[in-house]
């Protein structure tokens, strides 16, 4: 019985061995998949609104997302701009796309 159970055991590690090798082998293979999309001169941002102000009304907040867009494409050299509530990376999150050595303009 005693012999089972260490062939048991040396099994069990050898099987948890090569699961943890074939893992690390994975992560390592996700760092060079494209991830459908280019992340150069994106500017991401979070905005946060007072709750006092917005609170739960969904209208209002909807109306001032709408404007902070349409402000957005007057800025000049800002390609595409665009919002979400969730993201991958973060649970709120603003995206602004620009191209390279944009000046901000004087005011906004």
């Amino acid at each position: 019985m005693r012999n089972a159970t260490v062939v048991g055991e040396v099994a069990l590690a050898l099987v948890l061995t090569v699961a943890a090798g074939l893992l690390v082998r994975t992560f390592y293979s996700l760092l060079s998949v494209d991830g459908g999309f280019n992340p150069e001169h994106v500017l991401t941002f979070e905005l946060s609104l007072s709750e006092a102000k917005y609170g739960n009304n969904k209208d209002r907040t909807a109306a001032f997302y709408h404007a902070a867009l349409e402000k957005l494409k007057e800025v000049r050299g800002i390609e595409a701009e665009s919002t979400t509530q969730k993201s991958y990376r973060e649970e709120r999150q603003s995206a602004v796309k620009k191209p390279p050595l944009l000046t901000p303009p004087s005011s906004f």
